[in-house]
């Protein structure tokens, strides 16, 4: 399928539709690439919940940040911090505190 034509045609159309038509003759992934983006359009709640509920830790990240991670030297606090163990435990001690 060209990129073009995919993108005008979900456009076009009435989106959940022309998804589920992609899911029957795709199947319950269907990724979108171009224009430097990639789209993954999820056809399935099985499939969301093994991405999502059983990978979380693959897909939970934050990118790493050159500039505040390295250069400024703020890479142990928390909005800096990778999805682990050391994130959650930040996030326990932030949400245990008491709001304004």
């Amino acid at each position: 399928m060209s990129i073009i034509g995919s993108i005008f045609e979900v456009v076009q159309r009435d989106v959940p539709r022309a998804f589920t038509r992609y899911k029957e003759q795709y199947g319950n992934l269907v990724l979108f690439r171009g224009l430097r983006k990639n789209v993954l359009v999820l056809n399935s709640l099985q499939v969301i919940n093994d991405l999502f509920d059983k990978r979380a830790p693959n897909y939970s990240h934050r990118p790493d940040s050159v500039f505040g991670g390295e250069l400024i030297e703020y890479k142990h606090t928390s909005i800096f911090l990778p999805y682990g163990k050391e994130w959650r435990a930040h996030r326990k001690i932030m949400y245990s505190a008491p709001s304004p």
